[in-house]
Parts: C-alpha cells; structure tokens; sequence
C-alpha cells in the first residue's frame, strides 16, 4: 500500500471518469427507443454522462453546491451503479457497458475508504462559500 501513496493516481481517475462518461453517452444512445420510458432514460443517460466526463475538464461553483455528491470516491461510485443498474436491460452491448461501469463504481467506493488514497484535485471539496448567499 505504501507504494501505492507515493504515486500519483489523479490522471487515472481522470480518464476513468472521461471513460465512464463516454461509455454512459453510448450506453444512452444504444437505450433510444420510440416509447416515454425510452426517451427518458436515453436522455438521463446522455446528459449525466456528457456531464461526468465535462467536469474532468472544468468544474462550474455551481456544481459543489448542487451536486456534491460528485467530489467524493463514495458519491461518484453509487452514481456509477445507478447508471449501471439502468443500463442493465437490453443486448449485450448495454450488459457489457453496464458491467464496466459497475466496477468503475464498485472501485471508487471501495477507494474511500482507503485513507492512503487522496481523491484527484477535481474530486476535492471546496469550500462551502454559497452558505453566505443565503
């Protein structure tokens, strides 16, 4: 484990993040269908997807305050088995998009609670300075 601390994992939690975006963005459009229930979760789809692989790039402030969730190992992962659950119907493609995602979430789960991993700069808190708006 010690190895492990002294590297610097960040660029591959970027890609992972860039990958599962990406593989959400595909897995949305395999998902278009012509029914309510299609529309929906292809566009859920696409949207969290275009969303998880843009804030590798840039993190609007808007962002810490509506979707915290998103700057932590354990918020990202249990958003990575959702998307993985909804993918979960269909032909193998999806099953197979799925199953990647699904791991990428188990793992950034499992990284929380590893004190010697430090989550990537753009997974780190800022500070809570939209409380002075109120």
């Amino acid at each position: 484990m010690s190895a492990i601390s002294g590297m610097d994992l960040g660029g591959a939690f970027r890609l992972a993040n860039i990958g599962v975006g990406a593989l959400t963005i595909v897995g949305g459009l395999t998902q278009m269908g012509l029914s309510l229930q299609d529309i929906l979760l292809s566009s859920y789809l696409i949207i969290f997807g275009y969303s998880i692989a843009s804030l590798e790039f840039a993190t609007p402030p808007v962002a810490h305050k509506y979707g915290s969730f998103l700057f932590s190992f354990v918020g990202r992962g249990i958003l990575y088995i959702l998307i993985a659950a909804i993918l979960m119907s269909g032909g193998f493609l999806r099953y197979f998009l799925a199953l990647i995602i699904f791991g990428v979430g188990a793992l950034f789960v499992v990284l929380e609670f590893i004190p010697s991993i430090e989550p990537p700069e753009n997974m780190r808190n800022e500070p809570l300075d939209y409380m002075e708006e109120v």
